[in-house]
């Protein structure tokens, strides 16, 4: 799980594409960026929750491996917008 929010601020209009960018770029370079600022999850969220899931919240950059590289974006806007967009590379 990823934010751009960590690497790019509060950008309303422009987050989801944004958050796009930030996807592309990460599958490009085969890296997935830590979360900035996050040293510790939500005392609230706990690991028991994470650890049935496929997924994590990076605290430091991954390689994200030689396989299909697969991400899912979701944007809700302010003026309630809402839109999601699945990426694929290969």
């Amino acid at each position: 799980m990823g934010s751009a929010k960590t690497n790019f601020g509060h950008c309303e209009t422009a987050a989801g594409v944004l958050g796009v960018l930030k996807v592309l770029l990460q599958m490009k370079h085969d890296k997935i960026a830590r979360h900035l600022h996050l040293e510790n999850l939500n005392e609230y969220i706990g690991t028991g929750l994470m650890e049935g899931m496929s997924c994590v919240v990076p605290v430091e950059e991954i390689e994200w491996g030689s396989e299909a590289r697969q991400a899912g974006v979701s944007s809700f806007g302010f003026s309630g917008t809402n839109a999601h967009v699945l990426v694929e590379f290969k």
